[in-house]
C-alpha cells in the first residue's frame, strides 16, 4: 500500500481484511508447544505464500504485506515461531516471557515442516513459495536443505546467514557467549540484550525507514502485549547457525 495512504486506511482497509479473510491457525509442535498461525485462502488455489518472519516478530506485524499480496491473488499462511510473537515461549518462566528463545534452531524448522505438511499442502495449491525474512530466511534456508521439494521457489530477505550479535568481532562475542553458558547462564539475556524496550522511539536506527509502518506495528504490539519480545538469550547465540556463505551457495 502506498504510505501516503497507509495512515487512515490500515484501519478502514487493512484491518477489516485481517478480519474477515483470516483463518486462524494453531498446532502442537512436537515437544508439545502450542504455535498459532493464520491462513488467508484464495477461491482458486493456485500459489500459496508461506512467511517464515524474523527475530522478535509476529505476523501482527504483517498485516500490511498480507493484504497486499492476496490483492496480487496469492494464498497466504503465516505462522509465530516457537517462542516469540503469540506462539507458546519455550521457557515456562514468565519473567522471560520477552527473551527470544530456542535450545535448537533445527525446532524451528521442525515447527515450519509441520505447519507446511498439515495445513499448507492439504489446500492443494499448484505452486508453493517460502518467503524468509532476516531469522526467518536461517530458518528458510536450513528447511530447503532438507525439505526442497516442498516449494517451487523461495524469496529470502537480509537472511541471517552471517548473524551479527553484536558490535564486537563475531569471535569475541562467540567467547562471551561461552563464558556465559558456562556459568549456568544460557537462559539468560545474550550480553547487550534486554526485553522490549517500551520507551524506544523512531530513528535513523529502526529497522524501517518508514515512520509510519513503524508507529503501526508499536501500536499492534501496545495493542497485543503477549506478542511483545526483545532480545535473544545466551543458549540462542550459541544455537544460531553460523557459515552462511556456504549456506547461501547452496540456496542459489
Amino acid at each position: 500500500m502506498i504510505e501516503d495512504h497507509l495512515q487512515d486506511e490500515y484501519g478502514t482497509v487493512i484491518v477489516p481484511f485481517w478480519k474477515e479473510k483470516n483463518h486462524p491457525i494453531s498446532f502442537q509442535s512436537t515437544d508439545g508447544l502450542k504455535i498459532r498461525g493464520m491462513a488467508f485462502l484464495q477461491p482458486s488455489p493456485e500459489t500459496a505464500i508461506v512467511i517464515s518472519s524474523g527475530q522478535s516478530e509476529s505476523f501482527l506485524k504483517y498485516k500490511e504485506f498480507v493484504h497486499d499480496l492476496y490483492l496480487q491473488g496469492y494464498s497466504v499462511f503465516i505462522a509465530d515461531h516457537r517462542g516469540q510473537g503469540l506462539s507458546d515461549r519455550v521457557l515456562a518462566d514468565e519473567t522471560k516471557r520477552q527473551m527470544g528463545h530456542v535450545r535448537d534452531f533445527q525446532d524451528y524448522v521442525s515447527d515450519l515442516r509441520k505447519f507446511y505438511t498439515d495445513f499448507v499442502r492439504p489446500t492443494a495449491h499448484k505452486k508453493h513459495v517460502l518467503l524468509g525474512h532476516s531469522m526467518g530466511g536461517c530458518i528458510a534456508s536450513l528447511y530447503l536443505e532438507k525439505h526442497y521439494l516442498d516449494f517451487d521457489a523461495a524469496v529470502l530477505s537480509s537472511p541471517m546467514h552471517e548473524p551479527r550479535l553484536g558490535f564486537l568481532p563475531t569471535g569475541i562475542v562467540d567467547a562471551m557467549l561461552d563464558l556465559e553458558a558456562w556459568t549456568g547462564r544460557e537462559e539468560e539475556y545474550a550480553p547487550y540484550q534486554h526485553g522490549y524496550d517500551e520507551d524506544e522511539k523512531f530513528s535513523n536506527k529502526s529497522l524501517t525507514h518508514s515512520e509510519v509502518r513503524w508507529n503501526l506495528m508499536r501500536r499492534e504490539y501496545g495493542e497485543n502485549p503477549a506478542a511483545k519480545l526483545g532480545g535473544p538469550s545466551v543458549l540462542w547465540g550459541q544455537a544460531c547457525p553460523r557459515g552462511g556463505q556456504d549456506r547461501a551457495k547452496k540456496c542459489r
